[in-house]
């Protein structure tokens, strides 16, 4: 597919691909490359999708060194019936860290 690609490099060679679509301008697919002790990491997300009005990579390939490491295909839900309490820290670690 035609897309529009956006560059960002940093220190070390690292960099970010960015590829858009050119007529949206939405982001098709993301590759960040970043050296670290002389073996390239890359990740690569595809496959965005729209969620609530923000596009989600549904796919993600890491690699070192050009070997895929691992590969993910994910799946999404936002705003599930979930209560507030979720999000409270155990009465355990409150106590302790008092």
């Amino acid at each position: 597919r035609t897309a529009i690609r956006v560059q960002i490099r940093g220190a070390d060679y690292s960099r970010i691909d960015v590829f858009l679509d050119p007529q949206s301008l939405r982001v098709r697919g993301l590759i960040e490359r970043v050296r670290s002790g002389g073996a390239e990491r890359m990740v690569a997300f595809d496959d965005f999708r729209k969620i609530n009005g923000c596009y989600i990579p549904f796919s993600r390939q890491v690699s070192i060194g050009g070997e895929l490491i691992y590969e993910m295909e994910a799946s999404c839900r936002i705003n599930l019936d979930a209560g507030l309490s979720l999000f409270e820290p155990p009465q355990e670690l409150l106590k302790q860290s008092q």
